[in-house]
């Protein structure tokens, strides 16, 4: 991964623009506009009239040079006698604010990109971390190669303020010496040529490291961020781990789990109908959860910032997409094939099916009535009706099979519809001294209505019957 990773963001890096010549040419071009020409062209124009000839500059004497300087401290920044508390120069405004500018964007790139990865599912946290870290590589590189240029164009620039100030300062001295004093005036000429250019370099240099060294303080903080995104998606594999087997809604029916043949727990099972996923699958597992993200969260990266009970929403998510993937590899599967292949025998599918018929009679609230409901449902899968019409006749005759699109139970719905309400010990004898008993404690009702005065009592005629359906369900 790290190469793959390494050629990528080598590849984004010119692709978007990154590198110290992109760089460069975007404070070159933004001097060019703030002067209206190139920068070289600027001090060319302003320091001409001085160094187009040795006797032009003896004409023109020492004051025309310091205000030639002070015209160039406006442009590149302020000579080394001068205060550090004045304007910054022309110059030094516009690379700041370019500089400023740059920064801002090259971090939503940086950002743009480290996010890309997350949401690839071939690299995920790893690979934004190795993207992270070969920023800072390349980024180390770049600062390594242009800081020391820019501390010797410093220090140019700064011999080169002072020597012109020494020869300023002893200028009518030097017009005294001959020829010795021409090749001072020679000096003092090719000095005001090179200051300024010196100087622009030194500035442009300073915004370049400036730059670099911001953005590798920006990707170093970018590792804590992932460090963050790592402890959310903890608790994502925490909510996992402590997932076991779902329990059915329907907390008074009964389910037995139908392994395949050759399997006597869910593990085994599991191995069976999956034995171990291919790269391949995984692939498209992690895929489909991806674009799963996409649709539902936006991207992995809100979930990582945002409130942690996207978590829990996450991960329902995940479960149902992880359910569909299975379902659509046990696609030709059926529980009815299952139980077949379980129970060969025609006497041992009987048993079985008897044995689930009786694991399935309602737990009547009431004790008082014992033996079987009078109403009872087998629901199989669509098509395999006239399997178990065979099975059911001779073993269940009273039960009525039923088709359902489902085809990974076998159910049997048993329901008790001979009570009355007076059949319940909450109404019987029992119910009726503690109704009386809270009816006469003063300050208190019994009833949940209390904007009702008048309540009428229960006929105890048991022909006057209200049905009250107790459930039970059994899969073989």
């Amino acid at each position: 991964m790290r190469e793959h990773v390494s050629a990528w963001i080598k590849e984004q890096w010119e692709v978007q623009e990154l590198g110290a010549d992109a760089l460069i040419g975007q404070f070159q071009e933004a001097c060019e506009k703030t002067l209206g020409r190139p920068p070289e062209a600027a001090f060319t124009a302003v320091t001409d009239h001085l160094t187009r000839s040795e006797v032009r500059i003896l004409e023109l004497g020492p004051s025309a040079i310091q205000e030639t300087l002070k015209t160039l401290d406006g442009i590149v920044g302020q000579r080394a006698e001068i205060g550090c508390l004045q304007a910054p120069a022309v110059l030094e405004e516009t690379l700041h604010h370019v500089a400023e500018a740059v920064v801002k964007n090259w971090q939503a790139k940086l950002d743009q990109l480290t996010v890309h990865l997350l949401e690839q599912p071939e690299f995920r946290l790893a690979g934004v971390e190795e993207a992270i870290r070969q920023g800072i590589r390349l980024i180390e590189q770049i600062l390594t190669h242009h800081e020391p240029l820019g501390q010797e164009l410093s220090e140019k620039s700064t011999r080169a303020c002072e020597r012109l100030q020494t020869l300023v300062a002893g200028f009518s001295e030097i017009v005294k010496t001959g020829r010795k004093g021409q090749a001072l005036i020679a000096e003092l000429i090719e000095l005001l040529k090179l200051y300024p250019k010196w100087r622009y370099q030194n500035m442009v240099l300073r915004k370049v490291n400036y730059t670099y060294t911001s953005l590798r303080g920006y990707l170093s903080d970018q590792v804590r961020e992932v460090g963050f995104y790592r402890l959310r998606l903890r608790e994502l594999a925490a909510c996992f781990e402590r997932a076991g087997v779902h329990e059915t809604s329907d907390k008074t029916a009964t389910r037995i789990l139908l392994y395949p043949v050759g399997c006597n727990q869910l593990d085994d099972a599991v191995n069976n109908l999956f034995p171990e996923m291919t790269t391949e699958e995984l692939a498209e597992l992690d895929c489909r959860i991806q674009r799963m993200i996409q649709q539902q969260f936006m991207s992995l990266k809100y979930i990582c910032t945002t409130s942690a009970h996207l978590v829990r929403d996450l991960e329902n998510a995940m479960l149902a997409e992880v359910e569909q993937f299975v379902a659509d590899r046990l696609h030709g599967t059926n529980v009815v094939k299952t139980f077949f292949d379980r129970y060969p025998e025609e006497d041992a599918a009987l048993d079985r099916i008897v044995h689930a018929f009786e694991e399935a009679t309602p737990n009547l609230l009431c004790p008082r009535l014992t033996g079987h409901g009078d109403l009872a449902f087998l629901s199989v899968p669509d098509g395999w009706e006239s399997q178990f019409k065979k099975l059911s006749t001779r073993a269940l005759p009273q039960a009525r099979v039923i088709s359902t699109p489902l085809t990974d139970e076998l159910y049997f719905y048993r329901e008790d519809t001979r009570f009355t309400i007076s059949d319940l010990e909450q109404l019987d004898t029992v119910g009726e001294d503690a109704y009386h008993q809270m009816q006469a404690t003063e300050h208190f009702t019994p009833h949940s209505r209390q904007d009702i005065t008048h309540w009428h009592e229960i006929p105890a005629n048991r022909s006057q019957t209200t049905s009250l359906s107790q459930k039970g369900g059994q899969t073989p």
